[in-house]
């Protein structure tokens, strides 16, 4: 199979978490997929993460710059 890249292989994924979900809730594929995070809400995610916050409501660690003598 060729190495799926970027949103070929995100949607993928999405797909067969949705159809995972779908089968342990006993929902329908349609509406497991509507509840999965929107990429607007991942690349945000990850931005933040890049950013060092750990997440929307703890501020993040604070950085040690110098060691103490």
């Amino acid at each position: 199979m060729r190495l799926r890249h970027g949103l070929a292989r995100r949607r993928r994924r999405a797909a067969k978490h949705a159809h995972r979900e779908a089968i342990r809730y006993g929902v329908t594929r349609r509406e497991a997929a509507e509840r999965e995070p929107t990429s607007a809400r991942l690349d945000a995610n990850r931005a933040r993460q890049q950013r060092g916050e750990r997440c929307a409501t703890r501020p993040p660690a604070p950085r040690i710059t110098s060691r103490a003598d």
